[in-house]
């Protein structure tokens, strides 16, 4: 099946059908259609502008009707053209008028009147004039105009024979160029005779339909070509668009977070409370600490009231005070310690200082925990 494409050169509007015959015979088959008066967009347009404004091109050839359907959507969209499918091209027949019953008495009535006048009349000539018989010189006329007719008809014979001829070598002349084009030439065609050769019957048939078979085979690999490049294209796309994603995820997941706002909180100096320092589990190191550090206060208080202090005696007999208690609980010689503490301290001095009061309340933190 071929494809074709019509274009109107004045107006640039494309029709594209289909046929089965070839397609000089099928423009002829148009044109035809088109002076006998049938009704459509085509002809009215072959009848405005006339056949020499039309050219009539090959668009394709198909093996079955899908593929014919497939090609001739892709022209409709190439070309933006009509569609000629269900065209017309012979006219319709007109309907004879049917008598009715009464007409049909009525002319034979009129018949037999004719036919009785004509009798009538027959016999009356018929008796006043002779019936000649035929002469020689009618039957050389005759013989004559059967001549002439026989000569019209064949010269009119070998006129259709030389047209098609002509048409046949065109389109031989049509598929060798589009053979030629499409595989490169190996050697030198033959020379053309003078009168162009019919076709042989089924052997040219057969040519015909190899050549049409290599066209279409052609056709479904440049198709198959155009969609591999299409998808290939598609696939090339979505992988760059995939691609983009994944560096743009990369890169989100790349930033630094932001920087919370400092809350009030965190602007405050928080004041950090010493550590408790670890209880003394053996009761002669618990007893040392205590001693050290009432020696330390008493010190400390010597060198802050300015005066002489109190006598060495003092220091040496707080080792025989602690020798005298050494009969007392521990928590009952840490309060002794304490009050101790607390009545050597210098009247003078209302508030103890920063040293004095860690170590009362590390003294009293670690009594706590010994009660416990």
């Amino acid at each position: 099946m071929i494809i074709f494409t019509i274009t109107n050169t004045a107006s640039n509007q494309v029709y594209v059908g289909s046929t089965r015959n070839d397609i000089d015979s099928h423009w002829e088959t148009l044109l035809i259609a088109a002076e006998s008066g049938v009704e459509a967009d085509l002809y009215d347009d072959i009848r405005t502008s006339g056949a020499n404004c039309f050219t009539f091109t090959e668009w394709g050839f198909a093996e079955n009707l899908s593929e014919a359907r497939e090609l001739t959507a892709d022209a409709l969209e190439t070309f933006n053209g009509k569609s000629l499918q269900g065209l017309i091209t012979k006219p319709k027949p007109s309907k004879a008028h049917r008598q009715s019953a009464s007409e049909r008495k009525a002319a034979l009535a009129l018949l037999e009147e004719a036919e009785q006048k004509a009798q009538l009349k027959g016999e009356v000539t018929g008796s006043s004039t002779t019936v000649s018989n035929p002469t020689e010189t009618d039957l050389k006329l005759l013989a004559q105009k059967r001549d002439s007719e026989l000569e019209e008809r064949i010269a009119r014979e070998r006129k259709e024979t030389l047209e098609m001829a002509k048409v046949l070598a065109r389109m031989d002349s049509r598929k060798r160029s589009k053979t030629s084009k499409a595989k490169p030439k190996t050697a030198k065609p033959a020379a053309r005779s003078a009168t162009p050769k019919l076709a042989d019957g089924k052997v040219g048939s057969a040519k015909q339909e190899k050549l049409i078979r290599e066209k279409i085979e052609q056709e479904r690999e440049s198709r198959e070509a155009g969609k591999i490049s299409r998808q290939k294209a598609e696939a090339q796309e979505m992988a760059d668009v995939m691609s983009r994603i994944d560096a743009r995820a990369q890169g989100l997941r790349k930033t630094k977070p932001k920087a919370k706002p400092k809350s009030a909180i965190g602007r405050t100096t928080l004041s950090i409370k010493k550590p408790v320092a670890p209880l003394k589990e053996t009761r002669l190191e618990l007893d040392r600490d205590i001693k050290l550090s009432a020696d330390i206060s008493l010190m400390q208080q010597e060198k802050t009231s300015g005066t002489a202090g109190l006598p060495l005696t003092e220091k040496v007999t707080s080792g025989v005070r602690f020798k005298e208690h050494a009969g007392l609980n521990k928590e009952q010689k840490i309060a002794h310690s304490i009050a101790r503490y607390r009545n050597t301290a210098t009247p003078a001095k209302k508030q103890p200082g920063v040293g004095q009061q860690e170590l009362i309340s590390s003294l009293q933190a670690r009594l706590a925990q010994r009660k416990s």
